[in-house]
């Protein structure tokens, strides 16, 4: 979380931006604490140590209060945007106590890309259509998700504009000492200066000497049937959003559909307003 020194954002915005970011860190925060509690014990023991270092803080009593409320009440305390939570987060104890990380895949890992979306509609006479391939003839609306596979773990996709972007993700994505299996695509060749490499060349088979790219690929097929059989259309802005939503279905399909609702549920009812997704349905208004 940005503090004052070279970490701290500069400028005419400055404030309002280390605001939100502050607000984004604890609504990860009140995240955590759904699956965490314990997390409210070590915030109360950073607490007593800033205690020591500077005792007649008002805020301390301030947060003092606040950690002695129910978890389920503190979430919705930690993200609350009025003046005064906005003046507590400056001081929070979570900022030394929970550690937000990228999510890291080990193991076996398997990559891949597939493009998405930028459909062109062919003309209705035949004499005025044109090769859609061609890059001419294309509306650029046309996206790549890459996705990250470990086996027996999670799935991780990314919107991008083309698959070579996803190599440097796979650098920061996947642990050093993986074993990545991805395909003959020329993307994937810096990869070999890192990682344990397993090629797999899908004009002569989908697996052989133990390379493939199967779970990739399932996703993928996940993808395409709720593109073309649910919802017809994957715009560009929310695909990444999209490709969020097939990676968690794909992650936990051997849950029942009771099991997922509740969870679903469960989730939606316990995150704070969304800033992406609040007045959603009024993009278009005048």
């Amino acid at each position: 979380m940005p503090r004052s020194g070279p970490d701290a954002v500069c400028g005419p915005n400055a404030e309002l931006v280390n605001d939100r970011v502050k607000l984004l860190f604890h609504r990860l925060v009140a995240r955590r604490l759904g699956q965490d509690p314990t997390l409210v014990d070590l915030a109360r023991q950073e607490l007593a140590r800033q205690r020591t270092r500077a005792a007649d803080r008002t805020c301390f009593a301030e947060w003092d209060e606040l950690l002695r409320l129910d978890v389920g009440i503190l979430r919705r305390e930690l993200v609350r945007r009025d003046q005064r939570m906005t003046r507590l987060r400056l001081s929070s104890p979570f900022a030394s106590v929970v550690d937000i990380r990228d999510p890291v895949l080990d193991g076996t890992v398997e990559v891949d890309g597939c493009y998405v979306g930028g459909q062109v509609r062919p003309e209705n006479l035949k004499a005025d259509r044109k090769d859609r391939r061609l890059a001419d003839n294309q509306n650029g609306k046309r996206r790549c998700v890459v996705v990250m596979r470990e086996r027996g773990g999670r799935t991780l996709p990314f919107a991008l504009m083309s698959e070579a972007e996803g190599a440097p993700l796979v650098v920061k994505k996947v642990a050093k000492g993986a074993v990545v299996h991805a395909d003959e695509a020329g993307s994937w060749d810096d990869l070999h200066a890192r990682f344990e490499m397993k090629r797999i060349n899908h004009q002569v088979g989908y697996s052989m000497d133990g390379a493939c790219t199967n779970q990739a690929e399932s996703y993928f097929s996940r993808l395409r049937r709720a593109e073309w059989g649910q919802h017809h259309h994957l715009g560009g802005l929310y695909l990444g959003r999209y490709a969020a939503e097939m990676a968690w279905r794909e992650d936990h399909r051997r849950v029942a559909n009771g099991g997922l609702v509740n969870r679903l549920t469960g989730l939606v009812l316990s995150q704070p307003v969304s800033v992406d997704w609040c007045g959603y349905w009024q993009r278009n208004a005048a």
